[in-house]
């Protein structure tokens, strides 16, 4: 089908495939051919705008319009796990450690197990602009940067603010509507 969303390399049994996440569900690809190697038909949209993240032979995408997440195996048929509503936010996910991280509205942070998806915390970081991707430090430093406030958070099983900085601009999230 579609997609905005940008693909995720990743290193699967020694070979670099391209994990796509579509409005009709995941699919890997030979990067060098583009021929497709797998793909799953979701039984619910899912995947058209946030970009899908790859550990451990797993990878997670949900549509950032609201509705489910899912965790799969590369090349799998069957979700590992899934998240029954994800409320809406443009962003990314990122993985730390045993755990996945997503920004959500209204102005939330959730992690979760990435082994089972189980949630760890969904906590409020007031004024964060849910369409912007945080990016993660090795040392689990996860930046939550964007016009206005901007955060810097530890992973961990809590939700632990290390920083935050006000520029004083207005971002999505301080207007009435969250919707572009």
């Amino acid at each position: 089908s579609w997609a905005h969303s940008t693909p995720t390399l990743a290193k699967v049994a020694g070979k670099t495939q391209l994990l796509v996440a579509t409005a009709n569900g995941p699919q890997g690809l030979d990067p060098a051919s583009g021929d497709i190697l797998w793909s799953y038909k979701s039984k619910q949209r899912m995947g058209d705008t946030v970009s899908p993240v790859f550990h451990d032979g797993k990878f997670y995408i949900d549509s950032g319009r609201g509705g489910p997440g899912a965790c799969y195996p590369v090349g799998g048929d069957k979700e590992t796990w899934t998240v029954a509503v994800v409320p809406e936010g443009f962003s990314s996910p990122v993985i730390f450690g045993n755990a996945i991280y997503r920004l959500h509205s209204p102005g939330m942070l959730w992690a979760r197990n990435w082994a089972d998806g189980k949630e760890i915390f969904d906590e409020r970081l007031q004024g964060v602009e849910t369409a912007s991707s945080p990016f993660i430090t090795p040392e689990g430093y996860i930046y939550c940067v964007t016009a206005g406030k901007s955060f810097v958070v530890k992973a961990g099983s809590t939700l632990e603010v290390i920083g935050q900085s006000d520029l004083g601009d207005a971002n999505r999230s301080d207007r009435k509507s969250t919707r572009l």
